[in-house]
Formats: structure tokens, sequence, C-alpha cells
């Protein structure tokens, strides 16, 4: 009985060792394969996006607002 157990613990840690090696192999390689279709960090400071002209009166208030094909308001953080 004791033999037959210690061969079940040794096949569980095999095949635990070779799914936990395959796993991380494959989450690698998925990472891998849309990795390089990221845009570099040099491409990601050089990004010009293209906003909508705003025309307001005098008090603040939004009169017209002249876009393209894409109408874009960029949204700064300041904290």
């Amino acid at each position: 009985m004791r033999r037959k157990t210690k061969k079940i613990l040794k096949f569980l840690l095999w095949t635990t060792t070779i799914g936990s090696f395959l796993l991380i192999l494959g989450v690698a390689a998925i990472f891998l394969y849309f990795a390089k279709d990221l845009p570099t960090s040099q491409q990601l400071t050089d990004l010009k996006i293209s906003e909508s002209t705003k025309i307001f009166d005098r008090n603040g208030f939004l009169l017209y607002e002249v876009h393209g094909e894409e109408k874009r308001t960029a949204i700064y953080n300041s904290q």
C-alpha cells in the first residue's frame, strides 16, 4: 500500500510540474504574440491626437464645435 501511495504522489508531482511549465510557456507565448503589435514608448510620446475646434462666447458658453470625421476632446488629468 505504501509503495502505491508513493507512486501516485510521484505521478501527481510530475504531472503538476509539467502542467505548470506548459501553462507558463503558454502564457508567455500569448504575451509575445500580442506584444509584437504594441507601440513603442517613442511612438506613444509622439502621438498626435486631432481635436475638435471649439468656439466659445466671452462668458465661456460653447457656441459651436467644428470637427472633421472625428469629434474629439482631450481630457487631461491634473494630478
